[in-house]
């Protein structure tokens, strides 16, 4: 299970999650993301915002991760928004149909 290094904050209805650390492209160590799926229900969130601003890459691992959160999110009524990708994410997720996914915010 990969997890990550996040700051978790609840601003309303929107929850954020901070990604701090992309060691070789990976997220490294976060709650599993059933207990936020759990506890985001729980509270109502509508949309869970992921902010890639210090991941300047992201190997298989990494994106089979973001692939993990909306499949565990989406089912239970919580959009997952990518924000602040590089311009080197950006041009990878557009390849990888990840703005199909996702809702990306510069």
């Amino acid at each position: 299970m990969i997890t990550v290094d996040t700051i978790l904050t609840q601003d309303g209805h929107p929850w954020n999650v901070a990604l701090q650390k992309c060691p070789n492209g990976v997220p490294a160590e976060i709650a599993s993301l059933s207990d936020i799926a759990t506890e985001a229900k729980e509270k109502q969130a509508g949309v869970l915002k992921i902010d890639l601003t210090k991941c300047a890459n992201i190997d298989s691992r990494g994106l089979q991760f973001l692939i993990d959160v909306h499949r565990q999110f989406t089912p239970i009524g919580i959009s997952v928004v990518l924000q602040h990708p590089t311009p080197h994410l950006n041009h990878l997720f557009r390849i990888m149909n990840f703005d199909r996914l996702f809702k990306i915010e510069q």
